[in-house]
């Protein structure tokens, strides 16, 4: 999917925060499924803490882009 939206992304900086986004998801995700005690931070574990983290970055750097970058003549 990133490899799609690369070829068609102009905006630079785009690709990673699609990056941020998906794997954060992907991992607080995975996270549900294993059967080991790794900490917890509220109800969530320390992965999938740091995970929610990481979308918020991701959708920042995306917003930020849209708006504020320049057209990449690569």
């Amino acid at each position: 999917m990133i490899m799609f939206y690369a070829k068609k992304s102009d905006k630079a900086g785009q690709v990673g925060a699609l990056y941020l986004i998906l794997y954060s998801v992907g991992r607080f995700l995975v996270e549900f499924l294993r059967a080991d005690y790794r900490g917890e931070v509220g109800p969530f574990s320390t992965s999938q803490f740091i995970s929610l983290f990481i979308l918020a970055a991701g959708i920042g750097i995306w917003i930020f882009r849209t708006k504020f970058a320049k057209k990449s003549h690569v």
